[in-house]
C-alpha cells in the first residue's frame, strides 16, 4: 500500500471559513433590508390577488436567503471545527513522535555492529 499524504493549510481554511461567514452575513442582512424594505413598498402601493400572491412569494423569498444564510454560517463553523481537530491531531502525533525512541534490533544495524 503507497503512503498517502494529506496536506491541511490551516489558515485558508479558516480564511475560507470567514469568507463564507462574510456571505452569510451579506445576504442576511440583503433579506432583512433591502428585501424588506422591497416588499413593503410592494404592499403599500400595490392591492388586489397578485399583490398578494407577489409578497407571499417575497416572504417565500426572503425565507430562502435567510435558510441559506444559516447554512452557510453552519458550514464555515464545520470548515473550522474540522480545521482544529486535524490540527490538534497533528500536533499530538506530532509530540509523541518527538516523544518515541526507536529501537533497531536487526543485524547489521548501527545498534549490532557486525
Amino acid at each position: 500500500m503507497a503512503n498517502a499524504l494529506i496536506k491541511v493549510d490551516f489558515e485558508k481554511a479558516f480564511q475560507q471559513a470567514n469568507e463564507l461567514d462574510e456571505i452569510a452575513a451579506n445576504l442576511d442582512n440583503l433579506q432583512k433590508t433591502d428585501l424588506a424594505d422591497c416588499m413593503a413598498e410592494v404592499s403599500r402601493n400595490w392591492t388586489g390577488d397578485h399583490a398578494d400572491n407577489y409578497i407571499k412569494k417575497g416572504a417565500k423569498t426572503r425565507n430562502d436567503i435567510n435558510e441559506t444564510a444559516r447554512d452557510l454560517k453552519n458550514v464555515a463553523n464545520a470548515i473550522r471545527e474540522m480545521a482544529k481537530r486535524h490540527k490538534k491531531a497533528e500536533e499530538d502525533a506530532e509530540k509523541i513522535a518527538n516523544i518515541r525512541t526507536y529501537r533497531c534490533d536487526r543485524p547489521g544495524s548501527s545498534e549490532y555492529p557486525d
